[in-house]
């Protein structure tokens, strides 16, 4: 929630430690909110006795909280970023989604273009209203038809609800606004250790 029950995480904390917890995964779109679950965990735990965190990109992916010093004490679950096919500007996971978001839009809107006679096209400027509904629904199937390796993300291709069925994530964390990639047997071994 945009903004978490103090009461209910008490009792939620609790549990954790009652019931000797040793990871906690974490989901929030919020960025302030997500400072505030993990600065929480670390008023409420010992170094010691602290379960791992893990957090699911949305607000934990953004730079807002990377760069705060709460990402120090949590690893962030998001979506792969392709930093050696991304454009050098593009250094968060928002600005990749949105410009692979572009790519996939403007080539399902070429497709889409290059399916239709002329005539129609022209029509759909004479009487844009009459054409566009239409017009989208095609943008829409070939959407759904696209395989393609994009910019930044990789390939990308959709299931019959829209989301990515090529969908690849990768584990971060942060020092100081510094993100690092953590390898899988690093993070199992960390698992391991509280165990």
């Amino acid at each position: 929630p945009e903004t978490p029950d103090p009461e209910r995480l008490t009792d939620l904390m609790n549990q954790i430690m009652e019931q000797d917890v040793q990871l906690v995964y974490l989901v929030t779109s919020s960025p302030a909110v997500g400072r505030t679950l993990v600065q929480l965990f670390n008023n409420r735990f010992q170094p010691a006795s602290m379960p791992l965190l893990v957090g699911q990109a949305g607000g934990f992916a953004t730079s807002e909280f990377l760069e705060s010093e709460a990402a120090s004490s949590i690893y962030v679950m998001r979506q792969q970023i392709l930093a050696d096919r991304c454009p050098p500007e593009i250094d968060s996971l928002y600005e990749a989604q949105t410009f692979a978001a572009i790519y996939l839009l403007e080539q399902a809107i070429q497709q889409a273009q290059e399916g239709q006679p002329e005539e129609k096209l022209l029509s759909m400027v004479q009487d844009p209203r009459a054409e566009l509904a239409a017009f989208r629904e095609l943008i829409r199937d070939k959407l759904k038809e696209i395989n393609l390796n994009t910019p930044c993300l990789g390939t990308v291709a959709f299931d019959n609800s829209g989301q990515n069925k090529e969908l690849k994530f990768e584990l971060i964390t942060a020092q100081a606004g510094q993100v690092s990639i953590v390898a899988m047997d690093e993070f199992l071994s960390a698992v391991r250790q509280r165990a």
